[in-house]
């Protein structure tokens, strides 16, 4: 790296050679993170603004849908999994599991780890 450069160079050089790429009309190219990271990476240059024309912007999963994430990963386990052979007691309902996640979490922790927070793998 020169001595006079930052690492953050080097992600505003990959952007370049991406929106090189997506000139040629022969790339898709998609970007995923968090929404205000996101924004952050498209507002970096002027060019990559009109470069890419479609954004997706998904909301937070509520408690109850990460109950059922939860419930969904625990019965599709594979044999590789570290939870493997583990299974949820039948009182742990998609409706309990929801009130202990809502319960026991903040609303802050949910949004900023969202799908992870019921990650098994």
């Amino acid at each position: 790296m020169p001595k006079d450069s930052s690492p953050c160079d080097y992600g505003l050089e990959a952007l370049d050679e991406i929106m090189s790429s997506i000139d040629d009309g022969k790339v898709l190219v998609i970007f995923a993170g968090y929404n205000e990271a996101m924004q952050h990476v498209i507002s970096s240059n002027e060019g990559f603004n009109k470069r890419v024309t479609k954004l997706f912007k998904f909301e937070d999963l509520s408690c109850e849908e990460l109950a059922n994430v939860l419930h969904i990963k625990m019965k599709n386990q594979t044999k590789d999994n570290l939870l493997h052979g583990f299974k949820l007691h039948s009182s742990c309902s998609v409706d309990a599991i929801a009130k202990l996640i809502e319960r026991v979490t903040a609303e802050k922790q949910r949004m900023k780890t969202n799908g992870g927070l019921v990650d098994i793998t």
